[in-house]
């Protein structure tokens, strides 16, 4: 559900070229492969490839967990929460670290 909210999103802002990182192999393959015609998630998935084929560029990337570290911290930082959707203007100050660690393609510990 997160990636659907995220394609509505970048669609709102009016991006045309998106990346999406996954840490779920499962969830590319169903999400690009897979007959999901009695997939329990077939609606969500319908969706998501709705999304994609709208007129926009939108490429998914496997990550590894390790490697999925800022997506983590905000999930958490959003768990704490009570509201479905929080939209940021800026990372917090608290990720700068990790941001750093990700441009410079360093792998980074979390704790």
């Amino acid at each position: 559900m997160g990636l659907r909210t995220g394609l509505q999103v970048a669609w709102e802002k009016e991006f045309r070229r998106v990346d999406c990182f996954c840490d779920s192999n499962t969830a590319i393959h169903l999400i690009m492969v897979d007959d999901i015609q009695y997939h329990q998630y077939a609606a969500t998935i319908m969706q998501i490839r709705e999304f994609i084929d709208r007129d926009w560029v939108v490429k998914f990337q496997h990550i590894l967990r390790e490697r999925n570290n800022n997506a983590d911290f905000l999930a958490e930082k959003r768990a704490q929460h009570n509201e479905n959707l929080v939209t940021l203007n800026a990372p917090p100050q608290e990720m700068n670290s990790m941001l750093l660690a990700d441009a410079s393609r360093v792998a980074f510990l979390s704790k």
